[in-house]
């Protein structure tokens, strides 16, 4: 039945554009917490939504995002980006995360130490800033 299906179709409109509205949303809420010495936050935040909005899930490899960055910001350094991590990370804007202990240990020159840990990915968080 035509009328069916053109509800369907309008219900997954429906839902579609309510994802949107909440991706919106989320980009506006961290922007409004994103430290100013962090010129590449907006995109590296813009890049992790992304990567979870296709399915990716939600964590991405620092080897990744550090590629994803360096191709808008040729100037940025390792160095840089650490930095920058962690002060996203002070905001409660990421979270870094430490390997599966699987052999997951992708780009193990991007890898972040701190302490003892060492950090492989970085995963988008909503929490709230303290």
């Amino acid at each position: 039945n035509f009328a069916i299906e053109v509800q369907t179709m309008r219900q997954q409109l429906d839902r579609l554009s309510q994802r949107v509205v909440e991706a919106i949303d989320r980009i506006e809420t961290a922007q409004a917490r994103l430290p100013a010495m962090v010129a590449w936050a907006h995109e590296a935040l813009d890049c992790l939504d992304r990567r979870r909005q296709v399915g990716l899930g939600p964590r991405c490899s620092l080897a990744d995002l550090f590629g994803a960055l360096k191709a808008k910001h040729a100037e940025l350094t390792i160095k840089e980006f650490h930095t920058g991590l962690r002060r996203l990370q002070e905001r409660r804007l990421i979270a870094l995360l430490p390997s599966t202990g699987d052999g997951d240990n992708p780009g193990p020159e991007y890898a972040l130490l701190d302490g003892a840990t060492v950090y492989y990915y970085v995963e988008w968080t909503s929490e709230p800033e303290a």
